[in-house]
């Protein structure tokens, strides 16, 4: 089924729901359980974890979210950096794919549960979404070692928002906290 017809460089950018933001880019994005915990001007406080952060989210679309509403963040893997521990992702590294100038880090989230029933209802397994699993590009000077716990954090401005659906209600955008 067509999904969204566009440029690739816009398919990257601003995907249209799940399947594509997962899809487009190699590896694809990360895609985490988030909550809404409150409505503060122009956006949403989410918890990611044990993590609260602020997103400026669309008008149209903040009208119809509600404190404790499930959603989808998506983050792509050069939006993460290594972090300290306060407000950052905890992550078990699980293996690293070293190429040259940059790592790929591929761990587990921990403390992360993730809603079975969610699963289900946006069809993760079916477009390759592994929920629960983060993959973050790091420099060459920056290879933790397999089985080690990292910090890992995260702009407010690089996090894309989905519904429970899938549908993307906010695009990430590196430099601007813009919906």
């Amino acid at each position: 089924r067509l999904q969204q017809v566009a440029a690739p460089a816009d398919l990257y950018a601003r995907p249209a729901n799940l399947f594509v933001a997962s899809f487009i880019g190699n590896p694809g994005m990360n895609i985490l359980p988030v909550r809404v915990v409150a409505l503060v001007p122009q956006g949403v406080r989410l918890r990611i974890g044990e993590r609260p952060i602020d997103v400026g989210v669309p008008e149209a679309a903040r009208a119809d979210l509600r404190v404790d509403a499930p959603l989808w963040a998506g983050v792509r893997p050069e939006a993460l950096s290594l972090g300290p521990a306060e407000g950052s992702l905890r992550v078990h590294v699980e293996a690293i794919e070293s190429l040259g100038h940059e790592h790929l880090v591929y761990g587990r989230l921990v403390g992360v549960p993730v809603p079975a029933v969610a699963i289900d209802a946006v069809g993760a397994g079916d477009i390759g979404i592994e929920l629960g699993r983060v993959v973050a590009r790091l420099p060459s000077t920056q290879r933790p070692p397999t089985g080690a716990e990292l910090f890992l954090q995260m702009r407010p401005e690089s996090l894309y928002l989905f519904t429970p659906s899938g549908e993307c209600l906010r695009h990430g955008h590196p430099g601007s906290i813009e919906p």
